[in-house]
């Protein structure tokens, strides 16, 4: 488990409510459509050990949940990353041929291989969730295209993107959705 204490939870919790990380007129748990442009990057499957294309070999036909994240973060990224742990759980055999998660790491240097398994392993991440990584440059080209850039690591956007690659629009959850929202969202795109 990370060591994320409950108060750290209440002051993230408390920020994202009161708009710090939230679109005006959006709460935390509504899912806004948004545009989409998916860089076919070259990226490592850290668990995995083996370099695969992020719209090929990781997304495909699938819907996917997508989330940036570095190791090192004590706030926003354990918390969205128990979130996707809750809704792996809800989406049970929907994961693999129809669904996939994919948390891309943002620290290049930070997040060796041996912290991102073990950040991967704390929470419980099956084999239908992936953790990638890839250079700065590629990760901001790809962090570009969700519109989910911010040239400081530690003030990176958090929003969870739903969504597949032929469509035109996305579902983006800001702030600290539920894992209950998430898998509700994914359940959404498949029907």
């Amino acid at each position: 488990m990370s060591t994320f204490s409950r108060r750290d939870f209440l002051s993230v919790a408390a920020l994202a409510t009161l708009g710090g990380w939230v679109p005006r007129g959006f709460a935390a748990q509504a899912a806004l459509k948004a545009p989409v442009q998916l860089v076919d990057a070259e990226m490592l499957d850290v668990r995995r050990g083996r370099k695969l294309r992020l719209v090929r070999d990781v997304i495909g036909d699938r819907v996917v949940v997508v989330n940036f994240f570095f190791t090192g973060c004590s706030t926003v990224c354990p918390v969205q990353s128990m979130a996707l742990t809750r809704a792996q759980a809800q989406l049970g055999t929907a994961l693999g041929a129809k669904v996939a998660l994919v948390s891309i790491s943002i620290d290049w240097f930070g997040d060796t291989e041996q912290a991102v398994r073990k950040f991967a392993k704390a929470h419980r991440a099956g084999n239908d969730w992936y953790f990638l990584k890839a250079p700065t440059d590629i990760v901001d080209e790809v962090r570009r295209g969700f519109d989910s850039y911010a040239p400081l690591r530690d003030n990176h956007p958090p929003v969870i993107a739903v969504g597949r690659a032929g469509a035109k629009q996305w579902s983006r959850l800001y702030g600290l959705p539920s894992g209950d929202v998430i898998a509700q969202e994914v359940q959404a795109w498949l029907s």
